[in-house]
């Protein structure tokens, strides 16, 4: 009897085992996938290769990796190259706060209600393009003052059905790069906007709730009625050439098209000389404080070794008299 007892108590104890192996297996996966949501490090790619989710980066906790993007938690960078986005949901890309955006290859994202939506600043750099299709193409739904969209190099194309880029508590600035929009609203809105050394190409007004300012920047906004331009404080031109309607303007004057071309000099301001004199000056400057150096060390040796010879030969004459 015991030896009966011995035999049934064993499958049981096996049984019991492997499905407490079972549930740990099953409940495996749910856990790793929970971790992996929580970081937002994927978005599943479609059989084309195309991205059909938000890509959320919002509070990221390690490095991410993914179809056309890399995020490093360490930089704050989120490099995308070759990436495509294609979504119904609200946001295409939800980013970080101070973020970086690093462009390369040609990049592509599509979304309801911004392409590219932000925690707070964000920063685009690179030498890759970006599209992005949307309600909003770039935002940052920050209420900080101090939060800027900041674009300073790469080829950024918009199609916006509301407004290109949105920052309306802060500020946008664009200090490198080419920027071309296209919206049935505004191409930028922010409390400031600073246009400095870029490129913008634009169908709708520039509204700058405080401050708009354009220092050597090339910028082509044409609107089908209205003024081009809105400053609602301050709009303070620099380093520009300026047309309005095709007209040499030295204001803007409210008109519906205005275009710029920067008339700095590229090569740089003189360190020495300053505002209105090109860095070459310097080069000039220096060049001629060595000569009057050399001058001033060789004059005197050149005559020093002048008398020297006339005396030599002076007594050399006296000798053969």
């Amino acid at each position: 009897m015991s030896g009966i007892k011995k035999k049934t108590r064993l499958p049981r104890f096996c049984a019991v085992l492997l499905a407490a192996f079972s549930m740990l297996a099953l409940s495996f996966p749910a856990s790793a996938a929970a971790e992996t949501t929580a970081a937002g490090s994927t978005a599943a790619v479609s059989s084309d290769g195309i991205i059909r989710e938000t890509l959320d980066i919002s509070r990221p906790k390690k490095d991410i990796v993914g179809g056309g993007y890399v995020w490093k938690n360490i930089d704050e960078t989120l490099k995308l190259s070759g990436f495509e986005l294609h979504t119904d949901s609200d946001y295409g890309i939800r980013i970080a706060k101070g973020a970086t955006i690093e462009l390369s290859g040609k990049n592509y994202i599509s979304a309801k209600k911004a392409a590219v939506a932000c925690q707070g600043s964000v920063t685009f750099t690179g030498s890759g393009s970006l599209t992005l299709v949307s309600e909003d193409g770039i935002m940052s739904y920050s209420t900080e003052s101090g939060t800027v969209i900041t674009i300073r190099s790469g080829n950024i194309a918009i199609e916006a059905q509301s407004c290109g880029i949105r920052c309306e508590s802060g500020g946008i600035t664009l200090s490198g790069g080419d920027v071309d929009i296209t919206s049935d609203g505004q191409s930028l809105l922010a409390r400031t906007i600073a246009l400095a050394d870029c490129s913008l190409s634009a169908d709708s007004p520039v509204h700058a709730t405080d401050t708009l300012r354009i220092t050597a920047a090339e910028v082509d906004v044409s609107v089908s009625s209205g003024a081009a331009l809105v400053a609602d404080g301050n709009l303070i031109t620099e380093k520009i050439d300026m047309t309005s309607d095709g007209q040499p303007v030295d204001r803007y004057d409210g008109k519906s098209r205005i275009s710029t071309v920067s008339n700095a000099y590229r090569g740089g301001t003189s360190a020495i000389l300053g505002e209105g004199y090109p860095r070459i000056a310097d080069v000039i400057i220096a060049a001629a404080a060595v000569l009057l150096l050399a001058a001033l060390i060789a004059v005197p040796l050149i005559r020093h070794n002048a008398k020297t010879k006339a005396l030599k030969r002076r007594l050399a004459e006296a000798e053969q008299k």
